[in-house]
């Protein structure tokens, strides 16, 4: 996931070396590529130096895209700083805009060498230092572009590997690329734009991080009183608060008459409402405990919040698939898209806070109408065993039955005959699996993207639970809301399939697998933050708790 920054320097030092002020006489290109040459040609290991106000390694590969080029300078000639450098250093300075830190890119230290430059102090500077700020700028794209491409942090650095799969994705010789064919500032712009999401969310998102710090510069964040309840038609000054905040939020259309008005009329009350349906909150346009808490949310916290969502989206893949299938798990929301558009949208019910549906990108290989449901064996010591002791009557009122062993060939087992007093997991006699029917636990399609930690997507029985707000419920595994429609998506393209088919072989109760032809990616997310493609902008409550961790990631150097 990280093929280079792992090797790059973190630590940034903030001072100047007083050195940058030495000047120079002599022919600027030849001195400038002579030292470029010095500082890269030692040896074929990365090299760890000081150059101007920060330790630098660099990397062979960045070593060898300068001995391509002559040891001619990228950024910088006998004049000083090039507008392609200049270009870098402005980049980096908007690295917030990514929820990324300026000065992980040596902006600071960039930013008062180029003020340097400007004022001639001394008239010129030396080509040894003007060397050294050519390779620091090469560092500072790399290591920003890097982080654009595969994130700044390596998921299995801030989670468990129980927790998160992604494909390995390695970027290093386009990044390479586009540093050897650098000559414009367009570029540089090219290049960051190839290298961080396309996709419309991403740059919403980003643009709402942006919003975000330009409100906390603005000045203090209005906050309501925490044991406060506000409805429609209260008269107090907590309701002049409430205008305040949803007006800064968006939610509600600032006028002047409104502003001043200490009334909860209709109109606050349908701001207030789609407020709460934004934060996945009831929309009773109540303003009670957990609203009070949401209009409350400090800026910096909604901020780190988006900083750990754009850094989880550049950990997907870049060409995500023309046909795709994105769950999140935080949201408790399924979505099919077509190229751009989406096709279809569903609720889904995902894995508890103790057993996690894993975040992981894979592709859908088959379905199963009807299934059989083998108890996995968490499951059956947890939930279904002290069942099994406890009702000698619970294998024929639940459909299951008693298999000898694992494979397609085993027989059947009479529960009658086991003495199930003297039964615990690691003596269990065999599998124990579900016959398939409106009772089975997996309902009447399962979905199956073959995968490590063994999830699947799958009907339910439990229709009733997906009216909860929060979803909460399974053990690691997706449960649809729509599972025929969702067959239909995936069995588009097929022409021995539709619903009529489906519907009958449901009412059949056979159990029938159908392989999918076509690649359909199935995307588990955790988004606790993100833009819709109407524009509009969702929080959601960090159920696992995996934001915090990931923004201190990224606030690390």
């Amino acid at each position: 996931m990280k093929p280079i920054s792992r090797y790059l320097s973190k630590a940034f030092v903030v001072f100047l070396v007083m050195h940058l002020t030495a000047g120079f006489t002599e022919s600027g290109a030849a001195r400038i590529s002579a030292n470029l040459e010095n500082y890269l040609s030692a040896g074929t290991q990365a090299r760890r130096f000081w150059i101007g106000c920060a330790p630098v390694s660099v990397r062979q590969e960045i070593a060898q895209v300068y001995e391509g080029r002559g040891y001619q300078p990228v950024w910088v000639d006998e004049n000083g700083l090039s507008d392609t450098g200049r270009a870098v250093i402005e980049a980096a300075g908007k690295a917030g805009r990514h929820g990324l830190l300026p000065d992980d890119y040596y902006h600071g230290c960039l930013s008062e060498w180029q003020k340097r430059l400007a004022s001639r102090e001394p008239d010129r500077f030396a080509a040894r230092n003007l060397a050294a700020m050519d390779i620091m700028i090469s560092h500072a794209f790399f290591k920003y572009a890097d982080h654009l491409a595969h994130g700044k942090v390596d998921p299995l650095a801030v989670y468990s590997s129980e927790v998160i799969e992604y494909p390995e994705k390695n970027e290093t010789q386009k990044i390479l690329g586009f540093l050897a064919d650098m000559k414009t500032p367009g570029d540089v712009r090219q290049a960051i734009k190839a290298l961080a999401p396309a996709g419309a969310g991403y740059k919403a998102a980003a643009a709402r991080a942006a919003h975000l710090e330009k409100r906390m510069k603005s000045g203090a964040q209005v906050r309501m009183d925490d044991g406060e309840v506000l409805q429609k038609g209260d008269k107090s000054p907590g309701v002049l608060q409430l205008r305040q905040i949803l007006a800064a939020e968006g939610d509600l259309k600032k006028t002047e008459k409104s502003s001043l008005s200490p009334v909860f009329d209709a109109e606050l009350e349908k701001a207030l409402m789609g407020f709460q349906k934004r934060h996945g909150l009831g929309a009773d346009g109540v303003a009670g405990r957990k609203t009070m808490a949401a209009l409350n949310w400090p800026l910096y916290d909604r901020l780190q919040t988006i900083r750990a969502n754009l850094e989880r989206r550049r950990w997907l893949p870049r060409k995500l698939r023309q046909r795709r299938i994105v769950i999140n798990s935080a949201g408790f929301e399924l979505n099919a898209w077509e190229n751009q558009d989406r096709v279809l949208k569903m609720r889904v019910m995902a894995g508890t806070k103790t057993e996690m549906t894993p975040i992981l990108s894979k592709d859908m290989a088959r379905l199963v109408i009807n299934p059989y449901w083998n108890v996995p064996s968490g499951i059956l010591e947890k939930k279904v065993l002290p069942k099994i002791k406890n009702n000698p009557d619970y294998f024929a009122e639940n459909h299951f039955e008693l298999l000898s062993g694992w494979q397609s060939h085993d027989t059947r087992v009479s529960p009658e005959a086991i003495n199930w007093s003297d039964v615990y997991i690691r003596n269990f006699p065999g599998r124990l699996r579900q016959k398939p029917g409106p009772w089975n636990a997996l309902g009447q399609i399962k979905f199956i993207f073959p995968n490590r930690f063994s999830i699947y997507l799958h009907d339910t029985p439990e229709q009733h639970l997906f009216q909860r707000r929060v979803r909460a419920f399974s053990s690691g595994c997706i449960r649809v809301e729509k599972p025929v429609e969702l067959a239909l998506f995936i069995l588009k393209t097929n022409p021995l399939w539709d619903r009529s088919r489906i519907e009958k072989i449901i009412e059949s109760g056979e159990t029938t697998a159908v392989r999918v032809h076509d690649r359909i990616a199935v995307h588990l997310v955790y988004r606790t933050f993100w833009v819709s493609p109407q524009g509009v902008v969702n929080y959601r409550e960090d159920v696992y708790e995996l934001d915090q961790a990931l923004a201190k990631a990224l606030d690390s150097q």
